[in-house]
């Protein structure tokens, strides 16, 4: 049997990278803001390929109406939609609000299942404690964990 493949943090490079691409298969992003969380890239990108499917390209593309971002660990998802299309509308408000609490049960770090009560961002017991998003980040919290760790030790034994 195969382990399972462990989850880790993106480094800012490789968040860019899967930004870029993301941004390719979508054209209709290139004038929207789109900066979720690294763990939740999975989720927005499933978001992206449901909208396309309910509004017409036409409207993706001169409408720049989705803002995307990561508020403290929680997805912040805007939508203002077309004028015109108000059933579809309500549909992808419906998409939102299940991205967004699909959002809930993801760790914004690594992106790996997390159990929690569905009301506040939680991330895995890996992450959590430790601040930032990226690798580079989770790798310096960790390692000021670590000293505040070792002075409180040293201030201890006097």
């Amino acid at each position: 049997m195969r382990k399972p493949k462990q989850a880790r943090p993106l480094r800012l490079q490789e968040y860019e990278a899967a930004m870029a691409v993301l941004k390719e298969q979508h054209p209709w992003l290139a004038r929207q803001i789109v900066e979720p969380a690294p763990g939740h890239l999975a989720v927005v990108a499933h978001l992206f390929a449901q909208v396309e499917y309910l509004l017409p390209p036409a409207v993706l593309a001169r409408k720049g109406s989705l803002s995307v971002s990561c508020n403290r660990d929680r997805l912040a998802i805007h939508y203002q939609p077309p004028r015109r299309h108000s059933e579809r509308a309500a549909a992808v408000f419906d998409l939102i609000a299940q991205t967004k609490h699909l959002s809930l049960q993801k760790c914004p770090v690594c992106g790996v299942q997390v159990v929690g009560d569905g009301i506040r961002p939680q991330r895995c017991p890996q992450h959590d404690g430790i601040q930032g998003l990226f690798a580079e980040e989770v790798r310096r919290s960790r390692q000021l964990i670590v000293e505040q760790g070792v002075q409180q030790v040293v201030h201890d034994l006097g």
